[in-house]
């Protein structure tokens, strides 16, 4: 089981009417046992992917898939508790998993998918 985490993105000001809504963008799971699985966009890279998802997860109201809000320093203290847990990029015999699924990249030490994971 796990949790996954939105960024509720502020609309724009100067948007026309059709574009003017917010966004909730997926940031991330969090699974029992597993290091926080990022979620990746298609344009990012292992360079450059955790410092877009910090933009990201700045750019507004984050919260659960409950509905709970959350602070980024909460968000980031949970990834940082659960940074020695199993890793979604290596294979798991024990658990019958055997290869890694295209799509996953390590970004300064962290575990993000370019797939969608919801």
């Amino acid at each position: 089981m796990g949790t996954n985490y939105y960024v509720q993105t502020e609309p724009c000001p100067n948007a026309c009417e059709h574009c003017s809504a917010s966004e909730r963008i997926h940031l991330g799971k969090s699974s029992g046992g597993w290091r926080f699985s990022f979620q990746a966009q298609p344009d990012w890279g292992p360079i450059n992917a955790f410092p877009e998802w910090m933009k990201l997860a700045m750019s507004g109201v984050i919260t659960d898939e409950y509905g709970d809000a959350h602070s980024l320093a909460d968000l980031l203290r949970l990834i940082h508790d659960k940074r020695e847990l199993r890793s979604h990029m290596e294979p798991q015999p024990d658990l019958d998993i055997h290869r890694v699924y295209d799509g996953w990249f390590v970004g300064d030490g962290h575990e993000f998918s370019t797939h969608d994971f919801t």
